[in-house]
């Protein structure tokens, strides 16, 4: 099919803000649209929050799983035919979601949206991205990774006004549409190779180029096994896991947070819009900011302001919580951002894949659990205090983690 837009030198940036936009309305969905129908799914199916939220362990866990095998099948099949299939999926699942009856229902569609996420995800992007940019990767990937944030702040309020005049279940089948347009959108915009119509990435040279430097720049006696006995790794599991945790829970319960302090389910929604227009903001500065202060500094500031959001909302005072989840939505934009720039940046190569989808599942089922969590201490104790109590010290846990990363001698690790 012919562009919609010509393809000339400069066309990697049409490339990034279609997955721009790809990332706003799909993990929009998914990652925060969907809790915006707690409130109405549970009083409809009568379930406790625990039996609810347990469907994110099986999302993020399985988005894990699925972000493994992903990453073959985009290299075999190509990026764009696993987004395509992401897209047709997540509609499926969004319209079979307005019929569900039975909460077991609802774990297996989160499987369906578990890989819709994933055929979305880090590493299809940077799939199409080693093929339109040769430079100015990390803006590219900055910019792209905001629209996560984007969607999440603007399809919130919208949700809760669908549910209002149409019902939950109507407003689930209205949502279905969403993918169908999404993919009309890629089939006009998203493009295979630069190479295909006579151009080169964005910054003159070429993939192939790219990938012979690295391979210059690795040493090629290293296997999968050593990279795993590195001490480098478990320290980024290790604070992936406690960011997830709570990143996970705080987004997953913001909008019960402030049903249950009495604000109406508009208000409550923009609890989470609050996050990701906070996440918006941390996600598209931060990567500026580690380039201008090379090091671990700008990450740990993210961090510190996450721990001060999350605090906020643990005192859960009327002068807290507002400003609680905005630091908390900033500080968490930048950590994530900055927490899969420091993966890029240890490890390079073939490797890095299989890498970054071990990665992605620690942090997918650790989000989950936080999730789970939150929704379990919220049942045993009938408040969030414990649930946030426990997300404040997953952060400080990850400071203390990041501090020893950063007094580490170790050296940047090379990928064959």
């Amino acid at each position: 099919m012919r562009p919609l837009i010509p393809v000339g030198p400069s066309y990697g940036w049409v490339v990034a803000g279609t997955l721009t936009v790809l990332l706003a309305i799909s993990h929009g969905l998914i990652g925060s649209g969907i809790s915006v129908f707690d409130a109405a799914i549970l009083h409809d199916l009568h379930i406790s929050r625990a039996t609810l939220k347990l469907r994110d362990v099986v999302q993020l866990f399985g988005g894990g799983l699925w972000a493994m095998a992903i990453g073959f099948a985009a290299d075999r099949l190509g990026p764009r035919t696993v987004i395509y299939a992401g897209l047709l999926t997540l509609g499926v699942a969004l319209f079979g979601y307005g019929y569900v009856t039975d909460v077991r229902q609802i774990y297996a569609l989160h499987v369906l949206l578990a890989f819709a996420y994933s055929s979305c995800h880090v590493v299809v992007v940077l799939l199409v991205l080693t093929r339109w940019f040769a430079q100015r990767r990390s803006t590219a990937l900055g910019i792209i990774l905001a629209g996560e944030s984007l969607g999440g702040s603007i399809l919130p309020p919208v949700i809760a006004y669908l549910i209002g005049n149409s019902g939950w279940r109507e407003s689930m089948h209205m949502l279905a549409l969403l993918p169908v347009g999404l993919a009309l959108l890629l089939v006009l915009l998203l493009r295979g190779k630069p190479q295909d119509f006579g151009q080169m990435p964005v910054g003159g040279a070429s993939g192939s180029d790219i990938e012979q430097a690295a391979e210059v720049a690795a040493d090629p006696s290293l296997r999968i096994r050593d990279y795993l006995r590195s001490g480098q790794v478990w320290l980024i599991l290790a604070i992936g896991a406690a960011l997830f945790y709570t990143g996970g829970g705080v987004a997953a319960h913001s909008f019960l947070y402030f049903s249950d302090r009495g604000f109406n389910p508009e208000w409550a929604a923009s609890s989470l819009s609050l996050i990701f227009v906070g996440g918006l903001v941390g996600k598209s500065c931060s990567g500026f900011l580690s380039e201008r202060w090379p090091g671990l500094g700008v990450w740990m500031a993210f961090q510190a302001t996450m721990l001060v959001g999350v605090t906020c909302l643990t005192i859960a005072t009327p002068l807290t919580v507002w400003p609680g989840v905005a630091l908390f939505g900033l500080g968490w934009g930048g950590s994530y951002t900055l927490t899969q720039a420091n993966v890029m940046e240890r490890f390079r190569g073939p490797y890095l894949g299989r890498l970054a989808g071990l990665i992605v599942l620690v942090e997918g089922l650790s989000a989950g659990i936080g999730s789970f969590m939150g929704g379990l201490l919220h049942d045993i104790t009938g408040s969030y205090t414990q649930a946030y109590l426990v997300m404040t010290a997953s952060v400080l846990l990850a400071i203390v983690l990041t501090q020893l990363l950063r007094m580490a001698t170790l050296q940047p690790v090379p990928v064959r």
